[in-house]
């Protein structure tokens, strides 16, 4: 049966991507009931498309009320609320189409990245993540995307070996999988010769359609020269990945150290303010520059009983909102207002912990970045540890230099760069700790490298816990998914391959040196 007219016409509208003239012809048919739907349906579709997410939710959640058992109707809002960041609610629509709906790889697809999104923001769902992916694999064993998922969750987990021969399965279905060859290469790691090669040929056909495909390719080269010990064609993809990740991912420091100074300005009126502990669970934050062994010192602390290892989560940012949006506008922030703002912060905070089931006296944090907020960590948190990690500026930055962050971290892509935000966080560090003198407890990376009894031995006394030896005996929880950029490295005991590892890279090493000297 031929379309109405006016549903037809919006449609070969949409279709042609004439989406302002589609617009108001759907809505008329949200006059005609039998148009309603489909209607309904095409304009959260062309909200989508325009970006206006807002929008596409009110036309999703409406046609899931007027039809509550469309499997299209339950979707379309999953996919929205995916697109939104809304993951708890985008999990659950998911859950529910899944036990009905498995004829779908696209919706395994989907269901997994929530899943995995929200174990990446401390949610308990690693377990769920392992069985959805599993399934997916035997619903469709010949899908590259849902054997990729299985695979990263098996590495998850600590199968490190299984994931590897997983991903070197994806590869051999499918040789253009940039991301496959990146996730091997930067985390289990192959000796495969036919891997290798296929890489190769990857790299000889220049560069991609999508550009971090391209910086995917060159970061696993890198990767994979490096484990062959030949560190001139190593660094030489470092800095093609890193050239090639500019392009697409330019440095905002700017608004970081502007925040930092808007902190700093609030001083007299934070002097004073007192908030009462509450009663459990409490946070352990372990702050400092991304790759300075903060995921290290998390697994050597949550070794203790009483602590739940929570990984970065990403709650200070989203707490912090309401006070630091009228202070980056300019405003200037009465005493009252501030007092309000951190009352606020700290329940966000505290009921969005309580969704992340922690049940120990004791949580971690984790997230290097919240170094920027820790002068008013004290204030919001009187109750809280807080542990400094540093580590050999120049390894630190080395490290970073050869990470493939995936969100954020535009500064990582030149040695100019990297020393502009070591300089930065080595301000506001200096500025915190005058703020709270010895109220940090400060740990040295290749102290804990060179010496983990001594010093496992003396970060359990400044927390004021008793110490075990098998707390320096360190290996990462088996069952426990580490979800970080050193979930590599960390499934492994205590080694000193990130001490000194620069020297095999004297170019990196001198521009930097030269550059951290000065002011």
């Amino acid at each position: 049966m031929p379309l109405p007219h006016t549903l037809q016409q919006a449609i070969d509208l949409h279709s042609q991507k004439r989406l302002e003239q589609a617009e108001p012809l759907y809505i008329q048919c949200l006059e005609q009931p039998e148009d309603r739907h489909t209607a309904l349906e095409n304009l959260t579709i062309l909200k989508l498309e325009q970006g206006d997410n807002p929008s596409a939710y009110s036309y999703a959640n409406l046609r899931l009320t007027e039809q509550p058992l469309s499997i299209n109707a339950v979707n379309n809002v999953a996919i929205v609320c995916m697109r939104m960041g809304k993951l708890r609610e985008a999990d659950h629509y998911f859950s529910q189409l899944l036990p009905q709906y498995k004829e779908n790889p696209t919706l395994f697809q989907n269901a997994a990245l929530v899943k995995f999104q929200l174990a990446m923001e401390g949610f308990p769902t690693a377990e769920s993540l392992l069985a959805l992916a599993k399934d997916g694999v035997e619903q469709f064993p010949e899908s590259p995307p849902l054997l990729h998922n299985l695979a990263l969750s098996q590495f998850l987990s600590g199968q490190q070996q299984a994931a590897a021969q997983l991903y070197g399965e994806c590869i051999r279905r499918q040789p253009n999988e940039a991301l496959a060859y990146l996730r091997i290469y930067s985390g289990p790691g192959s000796r495969d010769e036919v891997l290798y090669q296929a890489l190769l040929e990857q790299l000889q056909q220049g560069p991609q359609k999508d550009p971090l495909a391209w910086v995917n390719l060159l970061f696993a080269r890198a990767h994979a020269e490096a484990a062959r010990e030949d560190y001139a064609t190593a660094y030489s993809y470092y800095q093609q990945a890193n050239s090639a990740l500019r392009k697409v991912r330019r440095p905002v420091v700017h608004q970081e150290k502007m925040m930092t100074l808007k902190l700093e300005s609030i001083k007299e009126q934070l002097q004073g303010f007192k908030l009462s502990p509450w009663q459990g669970p409490n946070p352990i934050f372990i702050l400092g520059m991304p790759r300075s062994g903060t995921t290290l010192v998390e697994e050597i602390v949550a070794r203790h009983s009483s602590v739940t290892p929570a990984g970065e989560l990403p709650l200070l940012n989203e707490a912090l909102g309401a006070l630091m949006a009228p202070l980056m506008a300019g405003e200037s922030l009465p005493v009252e207002q501030v007092a309000e703002s951190i009352l606020e912060a700290r329940s966000y905070y505290r009921k969005e912990l309580k969704a992340r089931q922690i049940t120990t006296p004791w949580y971690t944090d984790k997230s290097p970045g919240n170094f920027r907020f820790a002068g008013i960590l004290p204030v919001l948190f009187p109750e809280a540890k807080i542990i400094h990690c540093q580590r050999d500026p120049v390894e630190t930055l080395f490290s970073c230099y050869r990470s493939y962050f995936f969100e954020g971290h535009g500064w990582t892509t030149t040695p100019a760069d990297l020393v502009d935000y070591y300089h930065y966080y080595q301000r506001t560090m200096q500025t915190w700790e005058s703020w709270h003198p010895g109220r940090m407890i400060e740990v040295n990376y290749e102290g804990l490298v060179e010496q983990p009894q001594a010093q496992t031995q003396a970060l359990y006394g400044a927390l004021g816990w008793s110490w075990q030896p098998h707390y320096a005996e360190f290996k990462a929880h088996p069952q426990r998914p580490v979800l970080t950029q050193t979930l590599d490295q960390v499934r492994q005991p205590i080694h000193r391959q990130g001490i000194n590892r620069v020297q095999h890279y004297p170019e990196f090493a001198q521009a930097v040196a030269s550059q951290l000297l000065k002011p």
